[in-house]
């Protein structure tokens, strides 16, 4: 390559990276700068293949991803003045802040203090999280995302600042999907204005809290805070430790207005219309996002104008931390628990009227209402003896079953004996089953049995039978409930003449077999009620070729059967019994020792089954 060559070359790679940081500025333009950063910071941007560590005076673009480490903190100032300064632990995305076009910040988790100048930026602005969307023009205010328990909650600094609770969308329906970033932005600025401009949004004021989850219907109506803490959290907008803080809060000092109290301070709730207010005067926990309000029993303080309890624990006169009482922690799903370094049983005591103060106020880990709604599944599926086909398919059940009957053995084409039938045998027989659960179609299933045919003087006690197979749960087939298919041994009964064996005339010969079967059966539902079942089983089955080593052979054949049982409830989806009787018959062409013919068994009996499920 000679001298013009490598020229051109290295005109056209500067001219294609200056092409690439145009097309990068114009994709993902900046919107805002790093002021202060605190511990470690990490960001994810576009064109970054991995997360860097963000200092001050740091460029940020659209669409970047913030995520603060323990003990940390930064604050970002956009284009448009406002300023966004995200807590430790926590994590924020920024769709888009210009001068002209909306402002939406997501936040996945943790604490996050904004600030809107008022009058320099007229555009709305949102603040989304996975159960809220928030909506401000002009204020400052701070929105606390805990992902473990989902429950989002809002202080208003200045201002004021819409709220709503975000549904989780159903499938199905119309979803018309953006073509450019622009229409996907007005897209989420309609959505969330729907929200906030319906009747289940709630306008907070300055000194006021609003909290909302999954498990309540609406956003909590506003309430003020601890006056002392609201303070102290106002004046700590960079999230200092309390070492880096000089002057503390006390109840002689100079307090921050808040609103007048409108909502009832005594705090109500609305089972019907899902409305609701905890008593004001509470603390509000940064780490859970919970607000844990003064308890019905609290007395009111005129001066401050809330209630006041100091059971429910207290806060850090610097820095505006809760502080949960003494030998208890806050936990994010939980609710209060005991600290694992204190013991007694007043503290659990403690710890259980705690809980139930803010179950009934601010139901935001457990709603009340479904609780006893869930009390109420759980007793009737208590009076339910029988299990649901599902349920039952997933349970491991064992089986014990006792049978007798009569069996009668009949022949066809033999000519060594006048003989063409032995009706006087009969049987008794023990059969173990076991179904092992743990699917949602199937089961699968080992069996063994013990029996005892006797044929007039003779007797044949011993192993009747070994099987494995797989129980399966029919869909939508009414009331045709499982089938199920089962490969294995059974002992099979012989029955000849003397001149076969060349013995006396005399007696008659019982010989048995373990014949290899394969059998189908299938279990409709005739009747059922609350604690009796009626019901009818048949089966099918296929008897394999076997042969013994006395000269007695045995072809295949084929055998069905049908029986109507009942069973009945004795504890409640635990244990029941299983009656009924039926019928049996099977024919196999048989080869002895001089002739061929065919011999059919015939079996009428009668069984009582135990059935227990495992679980």
């Amino acid at each position: 390559m000679d001298k013009m060559q490598k020229k051109s070359f290295t005109l056209i790679i500067f001219l294609l990276f200056q092409c690439l940081t145009a097309l990068e500025a114009k994709v993902s333009p900046i919107i805002a700068e790093v002021t202060i950063v605190r511990g470690r910071v990490t960001l994810v941007a576009p064109g970054l293949r991995s997360a860097v560590v963000v200092k001050k005076g740091r460029k940020l673009r659209r669409d970047s991803s913030i995520l603060t480490g323990k003990k940390s903190f930064v604050r970002i100032k956009f284009l448009d003045g406002s300023v966004a300064s995200l807590g430790p632990e926590s994590k924020m995305f920024v769709n888009e802040t210009d001068k002209t076009k909306v402002g939406v910040i997501s936040l996945l988790k943790g604490t996050l203090r904004t600030k809107i100048e008022k009058g320099k930026s007229e555009r709305p602005f949102f603040v989304k999280t996975r159960t809220a969307a928030l909506g401000v023009r002009g204020t400052e205010f701070q929105t606390l995302y805990n992902k473990e328990n989902r429950v989002t909650s809002l202080l208003t600094y200045e201002g004021k600042v819409q709220i709503a609770k975000v549904e989780k969308k159903r499938p199905g329906g119309t979803r018309i999907i953006p073509k450019t970033y622009e229409e996907y932005l007005l897209q989420k600025q309609k959505e969330m204005n729907g929200l906030l401009k319906s009747k289940k949004s709630v306008r907070v004021n300055k000194g006021q809290y609003s909290g909302t989850s999954p498990k309540v219907q609406k956003t909590s109506l506003p309430v003020k805070i601890s006056p002392l803490q609201f303070t102290a959290l106002y004046k700590n907008d960079e999230l200092k430790n309390e070492s880096n803080i000089e002057k503390s809060v006390t109840k002689d000092g100079v307090l921050v207005d808040q609103v007048e109290q409108k909502v009832p301070l005594e705090g109500f709730r609305n089972r019907k219309t899902g409305d609701f207010a905890p008593r004001s005067g509470g603390y509000l926990d940064f780490n859970s996002a919970l607000y844990v309000p003064p308890s019905l029993r609290s007395k009111f303080n005129e001066r401050l104008g809330v209630y006041e309890d100091g059971n429910i624990g207290s806060f850090n006169n610097k820095t505006g931390e809760y502080k949960a009482p003494r030998g208890m922690l806050l936990d994010s799903k939980k609710g209060f628990v005991l600290d694992k370094l204190a013991v007694g049983a007043p503290l659990k005591k403690r710890i259980i009227l705690l809980n139930r103060n803010m179950e009934l106020q601010s139901p935001l880990l457990k709603e009340a209402d479904i609780v006893k709604k869930k009390k109420v599944v759980e007793k009737k599926k208590v009076r339910d003896f029988f299990l649901k086909d599902e349920v039952l398919i997933k349970s491991n059940l064992f089986e014990f079953d006792s049978s007798i009957g009569s069996e009668s053995i009949s022949f066809k084409g033999t000519t060594t004996s006048g003989i063409n039938s032995w009706p006087d045998g009969s049987y008794k027989k023990i059969n173990l089953t076991l179904f092992h659960g743990g699917h949602k179609k199937y089961q699968m299933v080992t069996s063994f049995s013990f029996g005892d045919m006797e044929a007039g003087s003779m007797q044949d006690p011993g192993l009747h039978g070994l099987g494995f197979g797989a129980r399966i749960k029919f869909n939508n087939l009414g009331k045709l409930a499982f089938s199920t298919l089962t490969l294995g041994f059974e002992q099979k009964h012989f029955l000849f003449t003397p001149s076969d064996y060349s013995a006396s005339y005399v007696n008659y010969y019982l010989k048995s077999i373990f014949v290899p079967q394969i059998e189908g059966n299938a279990y409709y539902k005739i009747w059922e009620r609350r604690r009796f079942v009626l019901g009818v089983l048949g089966s099918l089955k296929y008897l394999f070729h076997s042969r013994t080593d006395s000269g007695l052979s045995a072809k295949g054949g084929l055998g069905f059967g049908g029986k109507f049982n009942m069973k009945w409830g004795v504890l409640p989806g635990r244990l029941w019994l299983d009656g009924g009787f039926g019928i049996d018959s099977e024919s196999q062409t048989v080869n002895g020792p001089k002739e061929e013919f065919t011999q059919g068994r015939t079996k009428l009996g009668a069984n009582l089954k135990l059935i227990y499920v495992i679980h």
